[in-house]
């Protein structure tokens, strides 16, 4: 016998064992498409979080830099637990997960941190500023804003604390000086309580 045939006799002989392959079931749909609680917090948040937020930002020494980043740390910080260890606990898909932090959970914590730093706030404080000019803020064909600028740096950062609707705020014109009250909040950022317009110094 040749040592071809030996070879080929050999092969026939050996027959492995088919090793059958079974999905993990942690990998699976945890559920079909049913409604799930995360989704009424994503639509709480995506609405009423992001309007609470905006009422309060309104009133609080902050830049749109400074939002950002506490929106981001907020909408991030569920991630840092490991998705595995609360899958099947909170019956969440990955994607369900990231939606609920980034339009969820983030605009909500947000919105609450804005809020109890505006309600629980200490140590009023007044100061007046002088109007150096005033600039104009045309919307359309029509100037219905205008932006004071003063003779101090503080609010520099805040254009929307010294810009001023001409209708609800129609003594901003003829101001020479402005009062603002603030408060020290919760979490440290100083928000704007009262604003006062007047001619002379008062």
């Amino acid at each position: 016998m040749s040592e071809v045939q030996r070879d080929k006799g050999s092969l026939s002989k050996f027959n492995p064992k088919k090793i059958k392959i079974t999905p993990n079931s942690d990998d699976g749909p945890i559920r079909k498409g049913e409604w799930h609680w995360s989704h009424t917090l994503m639509l709480v948040g995506l609405f009423v979080g992001v309007i609470v937020s905006v009422l309060f930002i309104d009133k609080t020494l902050i830049t749109w830099t400074g939002v950002l980043r506490l929106y981001l740390i907020c909408a991030l910080t569920g991630l840092l637990v490991p998705y595995r260890m609360y899958r099947k606990l909170l019956r969440m898909e990955l994607t369900e997960v990231i939606l609920s932090g980034v339009i969820g959970v983030g605009p909500c914590l947000m919105a609450l941190i804005f809020m109890l730093n505006y309600i629980i706030a200490f140590n009023p404080q007044e100061y007046t500023y002088q109007v150096q000019h005033l600039n104009k803020v045309e919307s359309g064909r029509d100037v219905d804003k205008i932006e004071l600028m003063y003779n101090t740096d503080k609010l520099d950062d805040y254009p929307r604390l010294r810009t001023f609707d001409l209708y609800n705020d129609i003594a901003a014109i003829d101001a020479g000086f402005v009062k603002y009250t603030y408060k020290s909040g919760l979490f440290g950022m100083e928000t704007v309580r009262d604003i006062e317009f007047s001619k002379g110094k008062n």
